[in-house]
């Protein structure tokens, strides 16, 4: 996608080198659509970058993805002077109409690392310096490589403050760590397996992260973690042992910090000893499924109890696993929850859909079978 830029990419599978010639001197993309695929960060992303370029580009995606909302990263752009074609009531697909926006001052409605980027990635081509405020913290890795490139940002107290880009940004070297969001499904296989223990090695421990180790940790879960880089992402290794896990509660801030690990957190809970509540669970029901609507669908299919208000999920633990066959509604997380829960049910979780967990991590099924 990224190619059609004028950016080169070389890939040895040890190593990817980017080599762009800088973003005022990208290509015109041509007017063929870039597809999004199933990836709401690539739209949202690439909708902030793209609307302060001189181009006119469509973005679209696969179905799940045309029905995520955009309007939350559109309204601020708009406001700042961005112009887009829009004929979805504000979901994809979306026409760009890239040129120079306004500095802007906002401050994010609901907790959304996406909107947060995407607005960062906007103000590097505004008329002046930006600022975006977050009142509850978000996921951060734009800004940490926002510090690996030289770009003028700088936090105070809630607020991001950008400055446009001047000059050509500078190249880095960086070492991607494994995802905390894959791993969670092999820490989560670990904490319910009889006699289990499982090193996971050089994994990112962005405070921002890891909220769901914290979470299970307080909860009886044994896990240790070694952290051994610390710039620009700190990264480690988690050693992860069975354990009789207690229930737990999750707090309105916690929840942009695990809004992917609920639906694995909600499974452990029915397997932690006592009553655990869920809350501010909405952001749920619009990610690649309803998400929310999944989990206690697919946890009613293999014998399990929830009660659901609203956004909050109330589970009672420990329960017995008992077995069927999951509706994944094509969503990853959902079918990766599922095949961990098969691990410890008494006749086993058919899922229909394999292919969908390819997304997170193309060798799952292949793997987690292993331990069977």
């Amino acid at each position: 996608m990224l190619a059609r830029f004028g950016i080169q990419f070389t890939n040895d599978n040890a190593h990817l080198k980017v080599k762009s010639p800088g973003m005022k001197k990208w290509n015109e993309p041509g007017s063929e659509i870039l597809d999004c695929g199933n990836s709401g960060t690539t739209a949202r992303l690439l909708t902030g970058l793209l609307s302060g370029l001189p181009f006119t580009v469509t973005l679209d995606g696969d179905e799940s993805l045309r029905k995520r909302p955009m309007q939350r990263v559109l309204t601020p752009l708009i406001n700042a002077g961005g112009i887009f074609t829009n004929q979805n009531s504000g979901k994809l697909p979306l026409t760009v109409h890239g040129q120079k926006i306004q500095a802007f001052n906002y401050s994010l409605p609901i907790p959304s690392a996406q909107v947060k980027s995407a607005l960062i990635y906007a103000a590097l081509n505004a008329t002046g310096k930006s600022v975006i405020t977050e009142a509850i913290p978000t996921r951060d890795h734009s800004e940490r490589l926002a510090k690996l490139s030289h770009i003028r940002l700088y936090k105070h107290n809630n607020d991001i403050i950008v400055n446009p880009y001047k000059h050509r940004l500078m190249p880095f070297r960086f070492y991607v760590p494994s995802d905390p969001s894959a791993a969670a499904f092999w820490i989560a296989a670990a904490l319910l397996g009889n006699k289990s223990k499982i090193l996971l090695k050089n994994v990112s421990l962005n405070p921002r992260r890891i909220e769901m180790l914290r979470v299970l940790q307080k909860a009886g879960g044994h896990i240790q973690i070694q952290a051994n880089k610390s710039f620009p992402e700190p990264m480690g290794d988690i050693l992860v042992h069975s354990s009789k896990l207690k229930a737990f509660s999750l707090a309105k801030r916690q929840i942009p910090l695990l809004i992917d690990e609920i639906p694995l957190l909600a499974l452990l809970a029915t397997q932690a000893t006592g009553v655990s509540i869920l809350r501010h669970l909405t952001e749920l029901k619009i990610k690649e499924s309803d998400r929310l609507t999944a989990i206690t669908e697919n946890l009613s299919i293999i014998g399990l109890k929830s009660t659901r208000t609203d956004d909050t999920l109330i589970i009672e633990g420990p329960q017995t696993i008992s077995g069927g066959e999951a509706l994944t509604h094509g969503d990853h997380r959902i079918a990766m929850m599922m095949a961990v829960a098969g691990l410890i049910s008494q006749d086993g979780i058919k899922i229909p859909d394999p292919e969908c967990a390819k997304i997170s991590d193309p060798f799952f099924f292949q793997e987690i079978s292993s331990l069977q």
